[in-house]
């Protein structure tokens, strides 16, 4: 589910087909006419649209992939673009699944599979707080 988010934030992972390389680009030319109007009316997004929009990347965020990340832990969160979020979330979610497959994959070696599932139950929905425990579980790990 992160991997999709994360697609549809605009960032591929895999080898994009002929198809949505062409809905790709479609949607790219609409974007850049919308662009355009707006310029030509001289209209720029509010601080108010802009901190909605933030605000609406993080709901799709847990709505998507059932994760949020909190506002107040994203450094300067209030003067950050939109643009500039996104590529926060990607790299938030990369390093996350990242992580969870490293450590998935150190537990399955040391027969704590069981260990890793209840951790990341026990982790609740903030990729924060998962990404913690996810990393203090590795150190376990190591030392075992």
């Amino acid at each position: 589910m992160c991997l999709e988010f994360i697609k549809n934030l605009g960032k591929t992972l895999a080898a994009p087909t002929e198809d949505k390389v062409k809905e790709a680009l479609e949607e790219d030319e609409k974007k850049r006419e919308m662009e355009k109007r707006k310029k030509a009316l001289g209209a720029g997004k509010s601080g108010a649209s802009r901190a909605a929009a933030k605000q609406s990347l993080l709901d799709e965020l847990k709505k998507s992939t059932g994760l949020e990340i909190k506002p107040s832990s994203i450094k300067g969160f209030d003067n950050l673009s939109t643009a500039a979020l996104r590529k926060h979330l990607r790299l938030a979610l990369l390093s996350y699944v990242k992580l969870t497959c490293n450590v998935g994959a150190a537990a399955l070696d040391r027969g704590k599979l069981d260990d890793f599932v209840q951790n990341l139950h026990k982790s609740g929905q903030d990729i924060d707080m998962r990404t913690r425990n996810l990393v203090e579980m590795e150190a376990k790990l190591r030392t075992q």
